[in-house]
């Protein structure tokens, strides 16, 4: 890189590792705005300096910078095994370099710049290539890839790291950046606690999605997906017309008829427990959503619930699909990458995902952003106990559980819409959180409305009666259920030849993958006993040692193990749990939890292999030469 400038080896640095976040940076470099000057000092050492309300902010110590960011990172000592250093700012990047020479390779990080501006300074006047370069480092930068946040958090933080997760906020961007550093801290704390609900949701029903996911496949290769329903709104003109995302929350009651005004001029989308409310006021609405595994069944045996089109993720209750009557729509879901995978290397498409916040009114909220509603209106969204009550009426028994289990539940107090408090739960307020982020995410391009009457206020949605909001919003019709049918199948009658094909040779793949385990269980074994009797230094343990790190990528390569995985969720915590929880167990004792591990998937791909036998191999057609 001899020759080049300061910007230019880090933008080299950025293409070449960075590539997605380079390529996005490319496009905002340009229309970057940046109040930022840089400050050169005595001894020839530069500063940034933001400035803001006419004052200039400096990022960094204007006597001593490099001693500063020592000091700075002094307060924090070296980070614990799988910590996930979480780095609100970048500044000039000093005090992050020696933030991060406290780290090693276990450890994951993000560098979150909340200023672009800030960012595109840094990368003119300072050398980042090392921070760069860092293994498994994750760099969002507002107004570049801000959005991108959500999905960072969500392949980095995990439930056996989230009580590790270490904050780091640089100097004066508490004071520069308020609102933003209190939002990020927001985002951390959901993800950490969201994990704990997926930890609670895997380990009680991991097993039942999967053979959901079983029960669902034949239909969903005989249907279509939500990338196909994506495609045939995108060039539709949605301008004026709203989508209505109606959940079940016991503020409906109040509002629910009004949804006769807004027929064929709104997108109205029913999710779950409300589908039962909306055709006993006949309701005409275009599409149902369900998602969850485990849902009442009692929900859907109204034959009116059964003849409407349905979105469902890969897992959701079989019934459905077993009884519905109309288009089915299908999203990849938890526990089918394989499987997406193994789609797409056969025929070149995808399902699609639905961006979930864990319930189903925000996988609906995701699919009226993805199908490109500029304007989304919400109703029956409580989010709370309005009045003492979780659902609509007509649901008396599921309200009789409720009341026995409030006295169970850590309640906490939100505002309310209109005023005042309302008492909701941790779960509920979670998805309350996961909505304002995503509201915040979507701005200016989508404006939310919330027209629940009653319930938990949700921050950056517009307060607003359904009846206003469908008066301002509802002034075009168009024929939405015309567009549902005329949706093509997923696959045409060649490509699901070649899925049934595959499918039929499932059992055997798992064995091939079975074997493939057994092999690295037994490089574990090989290597534990080098391990004992001190031949760290051979060529032998170098050679194992590598072994055992594509046994622990061996999900990256085998399509068939995400599913597999779901029936040894038990052993995959305890093993994973144990080694990131524990500062003092050996190398051996490490060793002896990855061979466990392994040992609990083989576990997984026995009960597997008999559930594909027993419930995905009957229900696929004959094969026809």
């Amino acid at each position: 890189m001899a020759g080049m400038s300061i910007l230019e080896k880090n933008e080299e640095i950025l293409k070449n590792i960075h590539t997605e976040f380079y390529d996005k940076y490319l496009e905002a470099k340009h229309t970057i705005q940046t109040d930022c000057i840089i400050e050169e000092l005595e001894d020839g050492e530069k500063i940034i300096c933001r400035i803001w309300e006419g004052h200039e902010w400096r990022l960094n110590s204007a006597y001593d910078p490099n001693r500063a960011a020592n000091l700075y990172a002094d307060r924090y000592g070296k980070w614990c095994d799988f910590a996930v250093l979480c780095i609100f700012g970048l500044s000039d990047g000093k005090a992050v370099r020696e933030l991060l020479k406290n780290c090693n390779e276990t450890q994951s990080v993000i560098i979150y710049e909340p200023d672009a501006g800030v960012f595109l300074t840094a990368l003119e006047w300072f050398p980042l290539e090392d921070i760069f370069c860092r293994q498994g480092l994750k760099l969002v930068v507002e107004g570049i890839n801000g959005s991108e946040m959500q999905t960072v958090l969500q392949n980095v933080v995990t439930y056996q790291n989230h009580t590790l997760m270490q904050h780091c906020i640089l100097p004066n961007y508490d004071i520069l950046y308020t609102q933003a550093c209190e939002r990020y801290i927001e985002r951390m704390l959901h993800y950490s606690k969201l994990e704990v609900f997926k930890k609670n949701t895997e380990i009680n029903y991991a097993a039942r999605m999967a053979d959901n996911i079983m029960e669902n496949l034949p239909y969903m290769i005989e249907q279509s997906s939500v990338c196909d329903l994506e495609r045939a709104f995108s060039g539709l003109d949605l301008k004026e017309i709203p989508a209505i995302i109606v959940s079940a929350g016991p503020s409906l009651d109040k509002n629910i008829r009004e949804l006769k005004q807004a027929e064929g001029k709104a997108f109205i989308i029913g999710v779950d427990s409300s589908l039962k409310a909306l055709v006993r006021e006949g309701i005409r609405f275009q599409i149902a959503v369900s998602v969850d595994p485990r849902k009442d069944p009692g929900v859907f045996g109204d034959e009116r619930v059964q003849n409407l089109p349905y979105v469902l993720d890969s897992y959701s209750l079989p019934m459905i699909a077993e009884t519905a009557k109309k288009r089915l729509f299908f999203a990849s879901g938890y526990g089918f990458s394989g499987f997406q995978k193994l789609l797409f290397s056969l025929t070149g498409k995808e399902t699609g995902d639905l961006n979930t916040g864990g319930s189903v009114a925000t996988s609906a909220f995701s699919l009226a952003k993805k199908l490109g509603f500029g304007n989304i209106i919400l109703i029956g969204q409580d989010l709370a106990f309005t009045g003492g009550r979780g659902h609509v009426s007509g649901f008396e028994a599921s309200e009789e559980e409720n009341r026995k289990h409030l006295e169970k539940r850590t309640l906490v107090e939100v505002e309310a819409n209109g005023g005042g408090m309302i008492a909701t739960d941790i779960q509920m307020d979670s998805y309350r959180q996961w909505f304002e982020m995503e509201i915040e995410k979507a701005k200016p391009t989508i404006t939310v409305y919330n027209a629940t009457e009653g319930g938990a206020k949700i921050h950056g949605a517009i307060e607003i009666s359904l009846a206003e909001a469908i008066k301002k919003l509802c002034s075009r019709e168009m024929d939405f259920d015309r567009v549902i049918a005329e949706v093509p199948t997923m696959f045409n009658a060649e490509e699901r030849k070649m899925v049934y094909q595959e499918l039929y040779s499932s059992t055997k793949r798992l064995e091939e993958l079975e074997t493939r385990i057994q092999g690295y269980i037994g490089d574990y074994e090989k290597l534990i006993e080098l391990e004992r009797s001190g031949q760290q230094n051979t060529s032998a343990y170098r050679e194992l040692l590598q072994a055992v790190y594509r046994a622990n990528h061996i999900e990256e390569t085998e399509l068939y193990l995400s599913l597999a995985k779901l029936y040894a969720k038990n052993a995959e915590y305890e093993a994973a749990g144990d080694i990131y929880e524990s500062t003092e167990l050996s190398v051996e004792e490490i060793l002896q939890k990855g061979k466990a591990l392994l040992e609990g998937y083989v576990e997984g791909i026995h009960i597997c292999s008999k559930q594909m036998e027993e419930i995905l191999l009957p229900k696929l057609p004959p094969l026809m030469s």
